[in-house]
């Protein structure tokens, strides 16, 4: 287990269940943690960071302060290339329609990483605050993540316990679980789940328990279970789904070959830096929930063999395709290019991990 973290355990004598209601509370009190441990607005930063195997996260830190070029162990600082033209895969004009029954919820305020407790305010109450993310109203998947169901005939697609792509033809390269956002549907990631299927990897979004990941870090395990015979598993989410999932590599790290976020940042009791296996942290620019200033004060908790990455113009909402964001910024660049450079930069990351 990482440095500086450590999970409620069974103790001896507790009568039947108590590790499982320890475990439900000290969840939802992360919930309230995390909000108040990311602050809630940030200057929108235009350029490109990275940090390459080894690099110093003190230069990273110099990197979020000002726009210049960081001459520190591989460190720099650029403006992100537009990316190529993709060819659009054929068939995808055609989604199927999804029913009032299947409208998902979008993320709501209280739900992602950037709310913030004025200094001097009392404690919110956990118990409204999970009353208030069971009672958001209805919001349809976007077109791009309809588009991304329609069936392939190198895939398997499977919407059960949430959403399974798998890639047909022979053995997947490698699984990857994919916590998604508070109160954000599963299917809402389908864009960047079919794309890394199509790359070779199984890829499974679970659904949680009122949406939430926070309240199931361990459903991983779950879904490793279901599948045996893969070898090598990444774990990974967005906003508060990819706080889970670095709560998940930091109790599990022999379960895991890495660690891949979506605009968000580890838990604040979360230390990964003694961890062999890499990390990915992918943020936008115009992301205000999530800013660059917070990516690189927490980068030195992520394992040495990490690596930011900004997109130019991206904010927090289009790294899933569910609908606004609440006090989300205006993106510079459509929820399509920022697809395309999401999947761009976890795609050759994927593909450099070593062979499990």
């Amino acid at each position: 287990m990482a440095r500086g973290l450590t999970a409620p355990g069974r103790a001896a004598g507790r009568p039947a269940g108590y590790h499982e209601v320890v475990r439900s509370l000290w969840c939802l009190s992360l919930v309230v943690v995390s909000a108040a441990c990311v602050p809630g607005c940030g200057t929108a930063r235009s350029g490109l960071v990275t940090r390459a195997p080894g690099a110093s996260t003190a230069a990273v830190g110099a990197a979020a302060g000002s726009l210049q070029a960081v001459p520190a162990s591989g460190v720099g600082l650029s403006e992100s290339p537009t990316p190529a033209a993709s060819t659009p895969e054929p068939g995808l004009a055609h989604a199927p329609a999804l029913g009032p029954a299947d409208a998902p919820v979008a993320e709501a305020p209280g739900a992602g990483l950037g709310d913030v407790t004025p200094a001097g305010a009392p404690p919110p109450d956990l118990a409204a605050l999970a009353l208030r993310e069971t009672a958001l109203p209805d919001a349809p998947v976007g077109a791009l993540a309809r588009a991304a169901l329609v069936p392939h005939p190198g895939l398997a697609i499977t919407l059960r316990d949430g959403l399974e792509i798998a890639p047909l033809g022979g053995p997947p390269r490698r699984g990857v679980v994919f916590y998604p956002g508070g109160n954000v549907d599963p299917r809402a990631y389908a864009p960047l789940a079919r794309a890394w299927a199509l790359a070779g990897y199984l890829v499974c979004i679970p659904a949680m328990p009122r949406r939430m990941a926070i309240f199931a870090p361990n459903r991983a395990s779950d879904v490793m279970a279901r599948h045996p015979a893969v070898s090598g598993w990444v774990v990974g989410g967005h906003s508060l789904g990819g706080v889970a999932a670095s709560l998940y590599a930091s109790w599990h790290p022999r379960r895991v070959s890495g660690l891949m976020m979506l605009a968000t940042v580890p838990g604040p009791f979360v230390d990964l830096s003694r961890r062999t296996w890499p990390a990915l942290s992918v943020y936008g620019t115009h992301d205000p929930r999530v800013p660059l200033v917070e990516i690189a004060a927490t980068a030195r908790r992520l394992p040495p063999a990490s690596r930011l990455i900004g997109i130019t113009g991206a904010n927090h909402g289009q790294f899933g395709d569910y609908g606004p964001h609440p006090r989300d910024a205006e993106a510079a660049i459509t929820r399509a290019e920022q697809h395309s450079r999401i999947i761009e930069a976890t795609r050759a990351w994927l593909d450099a991990l070593p062979a499990p």
